[in-house]
């Protein structure tokens, strides 16, 4: 089996032109905030290009660059003008041949080749001899094809008039691949079927003849005007014999099908003559390619031993056809085609990237499905980001001019109501029998959850988070105080050094300096638990209060003391007059059960709204806009010379469909149902009218009516306090959560500024033998180490979107990401919290990874036509395999060897 050859790239810098392009079309700041992300991206590409063996670490590494490099590719303008990256990749076939492009396109169609180069290593590497190892070769050679197929389709179109290609990336260069990965999938597959003994012989000539088409396809290639003359001439040779060789068996087993045929019919038995000819002329032609490109014998016995077993049946069916059946024998050219049967075919490579999203949503489901998380990922085109900073303030202004309104709106029906009594009014004058049963539920359930004791459980949880936050604000002040006064016991120390005729030290910025952030962060988390702090002592001051404990009191009372407190009527009261004066709540009920309805539903479009505003603000409108311009769909158009042109037509489609329109549409129900609020409540004031005329003559009535408003009240206090007991433990826990981030972080920055103090106290030392000029060359560098090795001991961040509600309304800020928003109120805090001014800084990102699991590849023992860069290490299972066949070890070890590891032109060695 062949395995298609690695490229190899010429190294690059990325981080010096995107540093610049990005100084020059945004500013200086956002190029510094962007930088680890660049130095990423280098990694990333150092990584990938370094790929050229078959390994799951390799793959991931292919996959990861590419997917950060299409990502990038409509958001970078890399071309000749404006972001120069000249990006030089060598042919793969043909040594001594490269092409340079500053295209990211061309820099991805480098990559896809080498996935798909790795691919064929896996399968070739595969051992063909059982079911299981002819499946896994079976599957890696069609994701070979498919990663060539998407080069051919997608990637290489992008490529058009932009400059030369190596032959490799030609349309003949891919299609051999291509082909070649097909046909040798088809192969595995044909071998599985033969290996099944049952399978029909027609079948078996289809899937046979189906590789011959492929073989001939990628021969066809490889003798295109591109590769002719250049590609080595043993790739021709062997894919010919292969085509050739299958075109035999294809005629083969057809032959045995028409015999088989002619048997059941009564007719037709020469066609199996003809048959045999054409697989003897297939065989005898592969045999001969074979001995002129000095094939192993060990190649081409089958097609020997296919020869041998044609002339026996040849021999029969002439010896038949003349005596018995007496046909004539039809001319070969005249036969029908063999009809090919391919079960083969590309499997689409998994790069996270299809069709153009949708929505914003969906864009946001294929970005997340793709397990890639993009660098500089708010680095898109300056039209593109004011679009996008367009639409969140129209989806804002959409979002305020009615949100406020109808949240008002709610609040006044719900007001109107309790003044009016509603509905404990009703409550009270229905189920004469007893304590009305929905209320009696609804206390029961305050019970069934705690009631008293739960609301102590989660004071008593509130106050040891509490108490930890405090603990670890506390510890992080101290630690922050203790580095300070290290480093400046260091400085004064160097100093002295200094002044005393040692060597003069050029020292780092100091560690206060490079710990404002941290000191900013301190007090920012301090302020808010001080804020939660006095929030929680207003919260106790209710709970302690006489009204909420007549409140408890209620709540803790059984069915029959509730009973017990509503007022009884008198059963001698003539039945008449009870009549008269009782109060029918139908009609008030009913139309309260519209107004009930209209609120349910406004709050449910209130939902979506907020949630619609959110998302728009969120990063996930930029993930839609990072899944749809990676789809291929245009941010910018196109202006003459490169650069970015106005917001494309298909942006501003995408961003008024997924984001504004959907907030428009909920606006214009929102508006609807304020509208018809005021109807509404006509009615059921009107019918309340009604209602309390009756209820005023019933003196149990408002005697009921007192004790089951005191107990809808009390229920609902207890909700209230319940829910922001509950918001205020979660408010802690995140924040300790938080805290426990940062303590990590501060402790890698003490750690790092350690050992820049310890390695500049060495090269004090040594300075003292050295040249000054080394000296300040190396302290140059101990502000970047010091950075390097916090970075290495920091923790991912947590999605900052995403994080939990704060206690009783208010919001956790962004964890330490070394970027805190200016003007953060420092407010009192139970530690010694000194006011920093903020620092914008940048953390290193997460280094990217692709997510989608892969089968790990078994080790490469393969057959390698030459190359370019052909490979010197000699494969201990090819050694193995050539010495069961009767060579000494010594001796396959320096046929190998002497013939860059090609077990084929070893063997024909060992045979001479």
């Amino acid at each position: 089996m062949l395995q298609v050859p690695f490229k190899k790239a010429v190294p690059i810098d990325w981080v010096t032109p995107l540093v610049s392009y990005v100084e020059r079309e945004y500013s200086t700041n956002t190029a510094e905030e962007f930088r680890e992300d660049f130095q990423c991206f280098q990694a990333l590409r150092n990584a990938a290009v370094g790929v050229s063996t078959a390994s799951d670490e390799g793959r991931a590494s292919l996959l990861s660059y590419h997917a950060q490099a299409a990502l990038a590719t409509p958001r970078l303008h890399v071309n000749a003008n404006d972001l120069v990256v000249p990006f030089t990749w060598h042919d793969s076939f043909i040594k001594g041949k490269n092409a340079q492009q500053s295209y990211l396109h061309f820099e991805c169609a480098a990559v896809l080749w080498n996935l798909g180069a790795l691919e064929s290593h896996c399968a070739a590497s595969e051992e063909r001899i059982s079911d299981a190892g002819l499946k896994k070769a079976c599957k890696y050679f069609q994701l070979s094809a498919g990663y060539f197929a998407y080069l051919r389709d997608v990637t290489l179109p992008l490529l058009a008039g932009h400059g030369m290609l190596t032959p490799d990336l030609s349309p003949s260069g891919v299609g051999l691949s291509l082909n070649l990965m097909l046909g040798q999938a088809q192969a595995c597959y044909y071998d599985m079927a033969v290996r099944m003994k049952s399978m029909r012989p027609s079948v078996l000539a289809k899937l046979a003849k189906q590789v011959s088409i492929y073989m001939n396809k990628a021969l066809e290639d490889a003798r295109g005007p591109a590769l002719e003359g250049q590609l080595d001439a043993s790739w021709a040779a062997h894919i010919e014999y292969q085509a050739l060789s299958f075109e035999a068996a294809a005629q083969w087993w057809q032959s045995i099908h028409v015999q088989a045929a002619a048997k059941e019919a009564g007719k037709g038995y020469a066609e199996e003559i003809s048959r045999i000819k054409l697989s003897q002329a297939a065989a005898i032609r592969a045999l001969a390619v074979g001995t002129a490109n000095s094939m192993a014998a060990a190649v081409m016995a089958s097609c020997t031993q296919l020869l041998g077993k044609l002339a026996s049946n040849l021999e029969v069916a002439v010896a038949d056809n003349r005596t018995v059946y007496l046909e004539v024998e039809p001319n070969p050219d005249t036969l029908p085609d063999i009809v090919a049967a391919s079960p083969v075919s590309p499997t689409p490579p998994d790069l996270g990237f299809g069709a153009p999203p949708p929505s914003a949503a969906a864009a946001t489901e294929t970005a997340a499905a793709a397990g890639v998380q993009p660098l500089f990922k708010g680095l898109l085109p300056v039209p593109v980001m004011r679009a996008i900073e367009g639409c969140r303030t129209k989806v804002a202004t959409v979002a305020s001019r009615v949100e406020a309104s109808a949240k008002q709106a709610t609040k006044d029906a719900r007001a109107a109501l309790s003044a009016a009594g509603l509905p404990g009014s009703i409550a009270a004058s229905q189920d004469e029998a007893g304590f009305p049963e929905p209320l009696w539920l609804r206390v029961k359930g305050v019970q069934e959850a705690g009631g008293q004791w739960a609301l102590q459980k989660r004071t008593q949880d509130c106050a040891g988070l509490a108490l930890r936050a405090n603990d670890l604000l506390v510890a992080l002040q101290r630690t922050l105080e203790a580095e300070f006064a290290s480093d400046g016991d260091f400085r004064r120390s160097a100093a002295a050094s200094s002044g005393s005729g040692g060597a003069q030290a050029t020292l780092p910025q100091t560690s206060r300096e490079s710990a404002s952030h941290f000191e900013s962060e301190v007090t920012r988390y301090g302020g808010l638990y001080s804020q939660g702090r006095m929030e929680d002592e207003d919260l106790r001051t209710r709970v302690d209060g006489e009204a909420f404990r007549s409140d408890l009191a209620l709540l803790g009372k059984g069915r029959q003391q509730l009973d017990a407190l509503l007022p009884r009527r008198d059963l001698l009261d003539d039945a008449q007059a009870l009549k008269a004066s009782t109060a029918d709540p139908g009609p008030l009920s009913n139309e309260l059960m519209v107004l009930a309805e209209l609120l349910k539903q406004r709050e449910v479009l209130l939902a979506q709204l907020s949630g619609a505003s959110t998302n728009t603000q969120a990063p996930s409108l930029l993930d839609g806009v990072l899944a749809f311009s990676t789809a291929g769909s245009p941010l910018t158009t196109k202006i003459p010379g490169g650069g970015h042109g106005a917001v494309s037509a298909e942006l501003e489609a995408f961003l008024s469909e997924s984001a504004v329109t959907p907030v428009e549409l909920l606006e214009a129900q929102l508006k609807e149902s304020l509208a018809a609020q005021p109807a509404v409540m006509a009615h059921v004031m009107r019918e309340n009218d009604r209602f309390d005329a009756a209820r005023l003559k019933d003196g149990v009535t408002l005697g009921r009516q007192k004790v089951v408003m005191d107990v809808e009240r009390a229920v609902e206090d207890f909700k209230e306090i319940d829910s922001q007991l509950a918001a205020g433990a979660s408010f802690y826990a995140d924040l300790v959560s938080r805290l426990q981030q940062l303590v990590q972080t501060v402790d890698g920055f003490v750690y790092a500024q350690e050992m820049v103090r310890k390695e500049t106290e060495q090269e004090v030392k040594r300075q003292r033998e050295q040249p000054p000029a080394s000296f300040v060359s190396t302290m140059a560098s101990d502000a970047e180490l010091a950075r390097r090795l916090a970075d290495e001991l920091n923790m991912q961040q947590p999605d900052v979107e995403n994080e939990a509600p704060g206690h009783l309304g208010y919001a956790l800020p962004t964890p330490p990401s070394y970027q805190p928003p200016a003007g953060t109120p420092n407010a009192p805090v139970s530690i010694n919290s000194p006011a920093s001014p903020s620092q914008s800084s940048s953390v290193a990102p997460p280094f990217p990874t692709f997510a989608t699991p892969v089968p790990p590849p078994p080790a490469y023992d393969a057959v390698a036509p030459s190359a370019s860069a052909p490979s010197s290490t000699v494969n201990e299972s090819t050694v193995r395999r050539l010495a069961e066949m009767g060579f000494s070890r010594e001796a396959v070890f320096n046929a190998l060897e002497s013939n860059d590891n090609d077990e084929d032109r070893a063997l024909n060695q060992l045979l001479s």
